[in-house]
């Protein structure tokens, strides 16, 4: 799959870096929970589509956290108020957790 770094602002399509993500992970849960509580290497897919900001999200090995929003669209920029709903939800913030966000 393509994908690039999502942005908080609409910037220029062409200045964008596309590249080839692949990612391995254990399991799916179908969840809410918070960054503490994450398992590494497990997909969080909320079943609640009003989940802000990211349609899955992941603890990677290395304990960073990993969010993806699939759309079809280049251009997808995100509100601050998304991010920080998105971290409320999972009980942490941007200075303790970056997010990591395609």
């Amino acid at each position: 799959m393509k994908h690039c770094q999502m942005q908080l602002k609409s910037v220029n399509n062409l200045d964008m870096d596309w590249e080839t993500f692949s990612v391995k992970l254990d399991k799916v849960k179908r969840t809410i929970t918070t960054f503490q509580n994450m398992e590494p290497k497990v997909l969080y897919y909320p079943f609640d589509r009003a989940f802000p900001l990211v349609d899955t999200y992941y603890k990677d090995e290395f304990g960073k956290l990993v969010g993806i929003q699939a759309t079809i669209t280049k251009i997808h920029p995100k509100k601050e108020i998304t991010y920080e709903r998105f971290y409320t939800k999972i009980g942490t913030d941007p200075e303790t957790t970056p997010l990591k966000l395609y």
